[in-house]
């Protein structure tokens, strides 16, 4: 049941090998995606961590009878350890959020994530490591298949493949099979050998688990979570800003989007079009955020001409000339 860990790395190389796409990296968010939808088919196993965080209203993770859940969240197994006194009926789970029925300073949540690296990138198991590159490869063909571009018979070999590949990781995932697997599995969990065999819900106690440290990206004091950068090109010469006020969040949804904090570290489009480029943030006020490029000059208005939606406090940046083919380094610093 238990194998060794395979990094992204290996993932991305096992993909490139399968796939022969040597350039990936504008495409590791699409792939983190497949191998999370692999991984939910075949069942995380070993691939997922116990995590346990604490929320506080002196630090503003606890702010207006609400709590932001973590972005690695899995599955939630308990909001309240066994002596905070957080009841089920106390909290309601709705997206990503946890919203309190009473007033409580403080509790801990105990949750399943799935094992990433530093960047966020998910690593997987020696069992699940050729259906999930089988996976992401099919699901990569199925983009082709819906723009028609793609051979049927191909797509239902590549299916048919991961299938088998998919069974044969839930076959190696099902049960340990000697003593000393069942010792691992109750050492990993906290639990003894007898608990994990005769497995209570109403008798766990997580106190155990180790506190994680990253409490900081959870505060909803400033909270800029709900700011996304959506990002699109238009496919002819005429579009340009004088759209930008007809622009609603039905045709944001329609485009490419990254979270505001991928555009603050900095971020690499691939446009494929001829025509402009925009740019839309959501969720923030007027000139809050200035584009800048690989170099960290400013060409907010050099580039782009501005709109601002004052109702949906979303601000639009559509470019002045027209771009063609070819990948763009741009970052985001707050004005």
């Amino acid at each position: 049941m238990y194998s060794n860990i395979i990094p992204f790395e290996n993932i991305i190389d096992g993909i490139k090998d399968e796939t022969g796409i040597q350039n990936l990296r504008n495409l590791y968010p699409m792939v983190r995606r497949f191998v999370y939808r692999a991984e939910r088919d075949i069942g995380f196993g070993y691939g997922l961590l116990l995590k346990k965080i604490d929320y506080k209203k002196s630090d503003s993770t606890i702010l207006d009878f609400k709590v932001r859940l973590p972005e690695d969240l899995i599955l939630l197994e308990e909001a309240g350890t066994c002596r905070q006194g957080l009841c089920p009926e106390d909290y309601k789970h709705q997206g990503n959020f946890l919203f309190l029925c009473r007033d409580i300073d403080e509790f801990s949540l105990i949750y399943y994530a799935m094992l990433c690296d530093g960047e966020g990138n998910p690593a997987v198991t020696e069992n699940h490591f050729d259906a999930i590159v089988a996976g992401v490869k099919f699901f990569m063909y199925q983009a082709k298949m819906w723009n028609n571009e793609g051979n049927s018979n191909y797509h239902k070999e590549l299916k048919e493949y991961y299938f088998d590949r998919l069974g044969e990781a839930i076959g190696n995932d099902v049960m340990p099979s000697t003593d000393k697997e069942w010792a691992q599995i109750a050492q990993h969990l906290r639990m003894s050998y007898r608990d994990i065999l005769i497995y209570s819900k109403d008798e766990k106690c997580f106190d155990c688990v180790p506190l994680s440290t990253n409490n900081e990206v959870l505060s909803l004091e400033g909270d800029q979570s709900d700011e996304m950068v959506h990002y699109w090109q238009y496919n002819d010469l005429a579009s340009d800003i004088s759209l930008a006020a007809a622009i609603d969040q039905t045709f944001l949804d329609a485009q490419n989007s990254e979270t505001i904090q991928k555009f603050l570290e900095g971020f690499l489009i691939p446009w494929t079009n001829i025509g402009r480029i925009g740019l839309a943030i959501t969720n923030v006020d007027e000139d809050y955020y200035q584009i800048t490029d690989v170099f960290q000059q400013d060409i907010t208005t050099i580039v782009f001409d501005k709109f601002y939606n004052s109702v949906t406090r979303t601000q639009i940046y559509i470019s002045k000339e027209y771009y063609s083919h070819g990948n763009i380094y741009y970052e985001l610093i707050k004005d």
